[in-house]
């Protein structure tokens, strides 16, 4: 049963992928584990999904919309961190050069390529990854 001592994890796609890697790396001491599928990995990416001008994105903190800052900032608390991206996905370069980035600054991570798209099929392929990672999180809890 669920209760305010339960673990929290954080999961997401395409945006709420970014959302869910970026909220999950600046409140580090609050989640347990974090994925994300088809992943935006940088602000500058949502120009492929919104009409909206990226200035209407921008926050006052310099580097509050950048993920791979917040877990750089919180390397030492991040969660276990684990993200996909299909091969013909056009966020998949962005997801390659994340991963790069994150293991040139020996941030643990599990990134996947997979056979797919930007997709609802690729989701729903994918998505059982995320809670099979989740419920190894929380199998291990007891073990540490």
């Amino acid at each position: 049963s669920v209760t305010t001592h339960s673990a929290l994890y954080i999961s997401g796609l395409s945006m709420g992928g970014y959302g869910a890697l970026r909220l999950g790396a600046k409140h580090a001491d609050k989640f347990k584990g974090i994925s994300a599928h088809s992943a935006i990995t940088q602000i500058t990416e949502l120009n492929q999904f919104v009409d909206t001008p990226l200035s209407e994105y921008e926050c006052e903190q310099e580097n509050e919309a950048d993920i791979l800052y917040w877990m750089q900032k919180n390397k030492d608390i991040l969660p276990e961190i684990r993200f996909d991206c299909g091969t013909e996905d056009e966020l998949y370069s962005g997801n390659l050069a994340f991963t790069q980035c994150l293991t040139s600054a020996n941030i643990p991570h599990q990134f996947y390529s997979f056979s797919g798209g930007h997709e609802w099929s690729y989701w729903h392929n994918h998505v059982q990854k995320t809670i099979q990672f989740f419920a190894q999180l929380e199998s291990r809890k007891g073990k540490a």
